[in-house]
């Protein structure tokens, strides 16, 4: 949760590292990535959209797609981890949250569940929403090398969140 919520970069990191252990019995970087290919290929999600190089998401060299990035979250909702996972993540109303700052003033914005991600030229939002149904969907926005203010492409993400969220 703190991870989610904060962004804490060495948990992020030993998150992997863990995911490593329960998987090869060696908490390592390399053993980790191994270990999320492993977990896309068991899933039949394409794990050549996936290109890691850590578990903080810092490298330029971390690359995913938001399809990669979609079908790990639906592949989530069917393991026996998920209330868990899903309870970690914030939404736009939580005071801890990286979201706060979008959405702030929405009324439906608590129908978000989802993790930021920042890094120079990149903007990403990977998680879920339910509809006004109350149906859940997961979603992953990533936007890349923009060419306007960090003002500007929040205002643009919001809309396009206030949208997905009214979707039937």
């Amino acid at each position: 949760k703190l991870t989610n919520h904060k962004s804490i970069n060495l948990y992020a990191e030993n998150v992997l590292r863990l995911a490593a252990c329960k998987m090869y019995g060696k908490g390592s970087t390399a053993n980790g990535i191994k270990a999320i290919k492993n977990y896309c290929k068991q899933n039949g999600i394409n794990d050549n959209e996936v290109n890691l190089y850590d578990g903080s998401g810092i490298s330029p060299k971390n690359q995913i797609s938001t399809n990669a990035l979609t079908d790990i979250l639906i592949s989530a909702t069917t393991k026996e981890f998920f209330a868990d996972f899903f309870n970690s993540l914030p939404s736009p109303i939580d005071e801890t949250s990286t979201l706060r700052r979008i959405l702030q003033d929405y009324p439906e914005a608590h129908r978000i569940k989802a993790k930021s991600g920042y890094i120079t030229g990149v903007r990403a939002y990977a998680g879920y929403f339910t509809n006004k149904n109350d149906k859940l969907f997961a979603f992953a926005l990533i936007f890349n090398n923009y060419n306007c203010s960090n003002a500007e492409i929040r205002k643009k993400i919001e809309e396009f969140m206030k949208a997905m969220i009214t979707i039937e």
